[in-house]
């Protein structure tokens, strides 16, 4: 009777134990970027010229009949509060969602002036990437698309948000501007350029991105992949989604 008893208590402290054990936490879900297994394809292959004032489109990741996301011609702020012509990708929906990261942006200040009679010229060149013996101007908070390479993983545990990101410059590389304002008689001119393509996504090569969507208690995850040419022209190759 005594081993009996000992083996009923052996076999409640194993179901005990195999029970806290699914109940604990759960590993992050994860895909890897170019796993096409149980994933869904839409081979998109649109290819834009963003120039100015280019005619916004949106597309649909699922074939669900619904468009997901689109991209249009709008402004992104950088750093020291400026703000430049871009292109935005926005979720046209408050259940899908970008991969994102936290990150801070640096900005490399090189200025200069000059008089000539009653005009004094001043020449900034802003950088968003160090350069010899330009010092440093500033550091700020800023939030980006996450970037992603073939293999890659895109996880639940990635930071998600539904909103719009600016990606691509449509302004030359660099984009210069100047103003101009007269004080007793003496001329001032500020000339600015920027360098600012880094705070963007990449040229000349292949770019993912995550998404994800959310249907009442399911959640599906995927990634965009995108190619932006030197010129500004952005072909959307293809969506993938569980």
């Amino acid at each position: 009777m005594k081993n009996w008893n000992l083996l009923f208590v052996v076999m409640i402290f194993v179901l005990l134990s195999c029970k806290k054990q699914e109940d604990g936490p759960k590993p992050d879900h994860a895909i890897k970027i170019g796993d096409y297994n149980d994933m869904f394809i839409n081979k998109l292959n649109t290819t834009k010229q963003l120039a100015f004032n280019f005619a916004p489109f949106s597309f649909d990741v699922d074939n669900d009949g619904i468009d997901d996301f689109s991209i249009s011609e709008g402004h992104s702020q950088v750093p020291g509060n400026f703000s430049i012509p871009s292109a935005l990708i926005t979720c046209l929906d408050t259940k899908t969602f970008f991969s994102m990261v936290n990150t801070f942006d640096s900005t490399w200040l090189s200025s200069s002036t000059h008089t000539t009679g009653n005009v004094i010229s001043t020449s900034e060149h802003y950088y968003c990437h160090s350069v010899p013996n330009v010092p440093l101007y500033r550091i700020d908070s800023a939030k980006h698309l996450k970037r992603y390479a073939l293999g890659d993983s895109v996880t639940s545990g990635d930071l998600w948000q539904s909103r719009q990101f600016g990606f691509l410059n449509l302004g030359n590389e660099p984009f210069a501007t100047y103003y101009d304002w007269v004080v007793g008689g003496t001329v001032h001119i500020v000339y600015t350029t920027y360098y600012f393509n880094c705070y963007f996504l990449p040229r000349e090569k292949d770019v993912f991105i995550g998404i994800k969507k959310v249907n009442g208690e399911h959640t599906k995850y995927g990634w965009i992949k995108l190619y932006i040419a030197d010129n500004n022209t952005v072909t959307i190759v293809e969506s993938a989604m569980q």
